[in-house]
């Protein structure tokens, strides 16, 4: 359980606005999200290359059978999650949240930055594009020996991360 941070709440609430898209947990499972939210678990073990992120993904969010698998395709379909029949009939937003976060994209630098800049990029279209607004964001779970290694690797890429604490410590 992790012990500092802000609330999984207060972290969605931010990403609703301006704030960061992107969450840090440190160690094993976090804190349930809302269940108005569209909620996706998925794990760096199986994308490690761009090709098992985009498999992982689609499987996740269930992407249409005409999905490209190319970076446009994936930045189309992760903007049209509304269209897309989920077990909340209008969710209050989206929520990925990436076990072994360190595993993701670990050897292909290039892939990764557009990775970590399209949560921004996704972040904003739901916030300001899409009709209803709603909330993206995406939780990245790791261990603590991991988590400065993670941050920085983020953070080179121009994402802000912020980590997400206990919501049952208030």
């Amino acid at each position: 359980m992790s012990d500092t941070g802000i609330p999984l709440a207060r972290f969605l609430d931010a990403a609703s606005r301006k704030g960061p898209a992107v969450g840090l947990w440190v160690g094993s499972r976090p804190p349930s999200a809302p269940s108005s939210y569209e909620y996706r678990e998925v794990t760096g073990r199986t994308m490690t290359t761009v090709n098992g992120l985009y498999e992982t993904y689609a499987r996740a969010w269930d992407f249409p059978d005409y999905f490209g698998h190319n970076a446009d395709a994936f930045d189309e379909c992760m903007r049209e999650l509304d269209d897309s029949a989920g077990p909340t009939d209008s969710p209050a937003g989206y929520l990925t949240d990436i076990v072994d976060a360190d595993r993701l994209l670990a050897t292909d630098r290039e892939a990764f930055d557009w990775f970590a800049t399209s949560q921004l990029r996704f972040r904003d279209h739901y916030r300001d594009v899409a009709v209803p607004h709603r909330t993206f964001a995406t939780l990245l779970e790791t261990s603590a020996d991991r988590r400065r290694e993670l941050i920085t690797r983020w953070r080179r890429a121009g994402v802000t991360v912020v980590t997400v604490g206990d919501d049952r410590r208030l």
